[in-house]
């Protein structure tokens, strides 16, 4: 499994779980070369929380595997402009 597919997990379990917990939103897109994760929150901390989750799973301390890109906003994410 890829690692975009690792953060998702089997029917989005592990972004779900993750979303939940932290209160962050949470986007992933995969163009199949490239994930790029998306986390918006309107506390900062939320945002640091899933972050941090995301990259133990995609860049574990003992991988050295490139984490995906990444896009993330402190606002809600209803406020940033697309």
């Amino acid at each position: 499994m890829d690692k975009i597919g690792e953060v998702i997990g089997p029917k989005g379990k592990v972004i779900n779980t993750i979303t939940q917990e932290t209160g962050a939103d949470i986007a992933v897109d995969d163009d199949g070369a490239q994930g790029i994760v998306t986390i918006g929150a309107v506390e900062a901390w939320r945002m640091e929380d899933a972050k941090a989750r995301i990259l133990a799973i995609v860049s574990p301390p003992w991988s050295t595997s490139v984490p995906p890109t990444w896009a993330a906003w402190s606002t809600s994410p209803s406020s940033v402009p697309s």
